[in-house]
């Protein structure tokens, strides 16, 4: 066990990077509508619309629909 300060950190307790994932929804995914086989960006970094578009545009191209969720 640390102690930070007044704080005690115990080890196993803290939580492991796939618990937070799970917690936050998952990983985030871009599903692309154009041509191609990537045209499911996993994991993904979800941006603004624009950002989205122009991934999908150059894994799958064609793509006119950008749709971005996390599961």
């Amino acid at each position: 066990m640390k102690t930070l300060g007044k704080l005690n950190i115990n080890p196993s307790r803290i939580i492991k990077n796939d618990e937070l994932k799970t917690i936050k929804g998952g990983e985030p995914v871009i599903l692309c509508n154009g041509y191609g086989p990537a045209c499911v960006l996993h994991p993904a970094w979800c941006g603004d619309a624009q950002e989205d578009m122009n991934a999908c545009n150059v894994a799958c191209p064609g793509s006119t629909i950008a749709i971005c969720f996390a599961w």
